[in-house]
């Protein structure tokens, strides 16, 4: 893999690496399953998996396993750890039996989804725990670092932007006015309200539709998805509103990648006015 770092082209990474889907860290869980979880953490290609479950007679159990992620797929044996001492009491270790689940297979499909192969061979799909994020547009409450390509030079830019208010509003010029919920927000160094983002008809590929607006223009609209709690990923491109529409963003726009910077202390369920009712 080579990038391009202002017109050099720098190996960001040894030959022989493979490269695949890149799993969110964090707790996952089988909705089907209440009552018990994973802990996923990929570290430079490493992944360390622990679920937290019950055996045989229902007694209280965890399994963990490290290994080596190869494109979209780990291959751990688990061992299991039971029997130690509580939080608030005098050490012991726990009774640790190696390989006790035997070996398991997990193919990601998404940053946010995966399936895990048993050693028995059923099979489970987990997915990233989500339980404070809210529905539609909440999610994307906060700050986030846009990273895009330049189609002029080749090098990649970013942009760091705030979500933090909802709107009674449109983001294109012909969206009807004033009657669509819209998240709005800034950029850095930029006016504020320079940024709009609404939600997209389910039959769309892309869930957002986000406009950057600059004081020079053109302007900068973003189509993208969440891919799991902390990211999101699309097409950008730069061009005025009267060029753009979601068809030539499909094929003249060039990918990019948001990283959640930070968390405003936002709670979709908390007590008081909620989004507005627009006319």
């Amino acid at each position: 893999m080579i990038g391009n770092i202002y017109g050099a082209d720098i190996p960001l990474v040894p030959p022989g690496i493979q490269y695949g889907i890149e799993p969110e860290n964090g707790w996952w869980w089988d909705p089907n399953r209440s009552g018990q979880g994973m802990s996923i953490e990929n570290q430079n290609g490493v992944l360390f998996f622990a679920i937290y479950t019950y055996d045989q007679s229902g007694n209280p159990i965890w399994y963990s396993a490290s290994g080596q992620l190869i494109k979209n797929t780990v291959r751990i044996n688990l061992s299991s750890y039971s029997g130690g001492a509580c939080p608030d009491c005098p050490y012991h270790p726990p009774e640790f039996n190696p390989a006790a689940l035997g070996s398991i297979e997990i193919t990601f499909t998404s940053p946010e989804k995966a399936e895990i192969t048993w050693a028995d061979g059923s099979t489970t799909t987990i997915v990233r725990y989500q339980y404070n994020l809210g529905f539609g547009l909440d999610p994307l409450v906060g700050e986030w670092a846009l990273i895009s390509k330049q189609p002029i030079n080749n090098n990649y830019q970013s942009t760091r932007i705030s979500l933090n208010k909802y709107q009674c509003t449109s983001v294109l010029a012909n969206d009807p006015p004033n009657n669509t919920v819209v998240l709005g927000g800034t950029v850095t160094a930029m006016p504020a309200d320079a940024v709009k983002v609404k939600q997209l008809k389910p039959n769309n590929d892309f869930m957002f539709l986000m406009k950057v607006s600059t004081p020079e223009g053109p302007d900068t609209f973003y189509a993208f998805n969440m891919k799991g709690v902390n990211k999101i990923a699309g097409l950008a491109l730069v061009t005025s509103e009267e060029n753009f529409s979601l068809e030539n963003l499909s094929t003249e726009g060039n990918q990019f990648q948001g990283y959640r910077a930070k968390y405003y202390n936002f709670s979709p369920f908390a007590p008081g006015p909620g989004r507005p009712i627009c006319p």
